[in-house]
């Protein structure tokens, strides 16, 4: 919900401001008096009457002169003040700035710093140079992709099939959200031109393709794209200039100005002759360089986004539940709210009048005796946050408390083990405990990531989480692990099947973990490319766990971020499987790692021993067979009938039918050799 971030955002600093963990500030950028070259508004005056202008604009110019002229020298001025003074948006007083310069009445001196790499592995020219390659090559595929798109038509673009097509070019580091940040920086590139339009506008329809709308004719994305290109190749050129000589190392501080770094712009008459508004230019190609992570924009990124400054407070202590309890109240009112209104739409369904006596009675009865007359006996469906129908066929329709206890777990950042039987339920109660987070807990179904052995099961949950909750399904990332490792490293096989075996499978997972732990990367960065891999998962499901094997486990510890320091980086793991069966111990699999699962994450598991599926007598039999194996997690956790079967003959339907065995198991010798058997 990308359109109430920026509330969410404040309300959360809000919050935790009224916990007294933090204190906020308003950003102030700094202009400072030093600027001017004129000493009085007059002269400045004189010198703005030779040029042409607005009048009003005109005045606008001098208001800024004389708030400067009038300010603190050692404290200067803020551009929130100069927005009061000359009633210009912060855009506009940057742009009043530029034009205070070229006019020979101030120069820029608006402060901006920036880390950036010299002498290390990845340098900032580096970086430069692949952000560049890459956006040129990218701008080709497109081409190639769609050769005849027309300015406002559309085309699909498949992120793993392009990221395949540029690793084959010789792009070597490229993976589908590198395409996707070029793609943004497109989409980004003319939005402060008139008319207000990006080169591109792009639509995500799954995590693995992307609507994309040219809103440039390809000539002018191209030279849109190469003018900001080679203004940010010289803003790079003067930071790194900014440093002391022979300085080396990663985050190093470089100091400006904005008015050098126009400067910097300008000194190209090439690219001046080109451009019409360099301010415009030298924004855009700042901003570029610090998406793609050429930079890291520092003191100055207030200059271009909305700011706070904050001061975390001296105790060192976390949003605890008494800081969460007010909030908590304002949220069950809501969830209440919701029970109402849907009980209005019921009632007026019926009788409008009834519906209406209902609406008068909330606003004028206090809420226990409203709810005890119109939703009497329904307290503990007030304090779910989904429908009746939905509660009762996510959880109620288990008709296993061990089973429901599981699905409806609220703990936070839990790992937990389902050790389950065979017939017990296992994938139903992985479906449903996905249902659950979406509907009842109101988890985002793009944050949730369920992973299965084969295409044949990731299939079957995605039919049944469909049948349960609908196209809030579509959000719910559903794959095997080896489909998960293609979709982070980019890789396809479209149209190169022949050149696949199961290296190639064991390659792409162990270049997936690298990513996923940022192998050859500072912290910082690895911590980075970690949360731009992960795109918002905070769930990670895993259907029978005892089937994976040494590659699928390293994947999901990564994933997790088992092995992190930080608490706050790692991931709820929810596995279900039986440490009972390993049918794919041939290919690698390992019943020990289902095993290590309560060390590795720190869970209790939960049991699941109740079966579905076979009659009293086979199961009595299977109890046998397997209780003398050794190393069992389900010792003294025998599997049993089904409840609603209790009372069934133990040979099931077989006892009447079958007047051999009555159901019963039987042993058939079948020789020793493979013909007899």
């Amino acid at each position: 919900d990308q359109a109430t971030d920026d509330t969410r955002v404040r309300t959360a600093i809000a919050w935790l401001e009224e916990a007294v963990l933090l204190t906020r500030d308003e950003n102030r950028v700094q202009i400072f008096p030093s600027s001017l070259r004129v000493a009085t508004v007059a002269e400045a005056q004189e010198k703005l009457a030779k040029h042409p202008m607005v009048e009003d604009y005109r005045r606008q110019l001098l208001a800024v002169v004389d708030a400067l002229i009038s300010a603190d020298a050692d404290e200067g001025i803020s551009t929130d003040e100069l927005m009061g003074v000359s009633g210009m948006s912060a855009e506009k007083v940057r742009s009043a700035l530029y034009d205070l310069e070229k006019l020979g009445i101030a120069s820029n001196d608006t402060a901006l710093t920036a880390f950036v790499h010299v002498g290390v592995d990845r340098t900032s020219q580096k970086r430069f140079a692949e952000a560049a390659d890459l956006e040129v090559a990218l701008i080709n595929e497109l081409r190639l992709s769609a050769p005849d798109l027309s300015k406002g038509e559309t085309s699909v673009l498949h992120l793993r099939h392009a990221v395949q097509h540029l690793k084959d070019a010789g792009h070597k580091h490229v993976l589908p959200e590198t395409i996707l940040r070029i793609l943004k920086g497109l989409a980004i590139d003319g939005r402060s031109e008139e008319g207000g339009l990006g080169s591109l506008r792009l639509r995500s329809l799954d995590a693995e393709t992307v609507q994309v709308a040219l809103q440039r004719e390809w000539s002018a994305l191209e030279k849109t794209a190469r003018l900001r290109r080679t203004a940010a190749e010289h803003l790079l050129s003067h930071l790194l200039s900014c440093l002391p000589q022979g300085a080396r190392g990663s985050d190093l501080l470089a100091e400006t100005t904005l008015g050098k770094l126009n400067q910097a712009i300008e000194a190209d008459l090439l690219l001046k002759a080109e451009v019409k508004d360099p301010a415009k230019l030298l924004d855009r190609s700042l901003l570029w360089l610090h998406e793609q992570d050429v930079i890291r924009l520092n003191k100055g990124l207030a200059v271009f986004r909305p700011a706070m400054t904050i001061h975390l407070g001296q105790e060192k202590r976390g949003f605890v539940k008494a800081d969460f309890e007010p909030l908590k109240l304002h949220y069950m009112e809501q969830v209440i709210q919701i029970h109402v209104m849907a009980e209005y739409v019921q009632r007026g369904l019926k009788a409008m009048a009834e519906a209406l006596s209902l609406a008068m009675d909330y606003f004028s009865m206090d809420q226990d005796s409203f709810l005890k007359r119109w939703l009497p006996g329904r307290e503990k469906e007030l304090t779910h946050e989904t429908t009746p129908a939905s509660w009762r066929a996510i959880v109620e329709s288990l008709n296993n408390p061990d089973q429901q206890r599981i699905v409806a777990d609220d703990r936070e950042q839990t790992n937990v083990l389902v050790l389950a039987g065979p017939g017990s339920g296992k994938t139903r109660v992985l479906v449903h405990r996905i249902a659950y987070l979406v509907r009842a807990r109101r988890e985002n179904p793009r944050g949730i990531l369920a992973l299965a052995y084969n295409r044949h099961a990731a299939v079957e949950i995605r039919r049944r989480l469909s049948d349960l909750i609908g196209d809030d399904a579509r959000g719910v990332t559903v794959l095997t692990c080896h489909a998960f490792a293609m979709r982070l490293v980019g890789a396809s096989f479209a149209g190169r099947v022949d050149k696949v075996d199961g290296d190639t499978f064991k390659e792409i997972m162990r270049e997936a973990i690298a990513l996923l732990r940022g192998t050859g990367l500072p912290p910082e960065e690895a911590d980075e490319q970690r949360d731009r891999l992960l795109a918002g998962f905070r769930w990670i499901l895993v259907d029978e766990y005892q089937d994976i094997g040494p590659e699928q486990y390293e994947l999901i510890s990564a994933l997790s971020g088992r092995t992190l320091p930080d608490e706050d980086g790692k991931l709820t793991l929810f596995a279900v499987g039986d440490d009972d069966q390993n049918i794919y111990a041939f290919d690698g699999a390992s019943v020990e790692f289902i095993r290590r699962f309560e060390a590795d994450y720190n869970a209790k598991p939960a049991f699941l021993t109740e079966n579905y599926r076979s009659t009293g007598h086979i199961i009595a039999a299977a109890n046998l067979v397997i209780d003398s194996a050794a190393n069992r997690m389900k010792a003294g956790h025998p599997i049993s009938v089904d409840r609603a079967r209790l009372k069934e003959p133990l040979g099931g339907t077989w006892q009447e039918i079958d007047p051999v065995s009555n159901g019963r198991v039987q042993i058939l010798p079948v020789g020793t050799n493979a013909m007899t058997q």
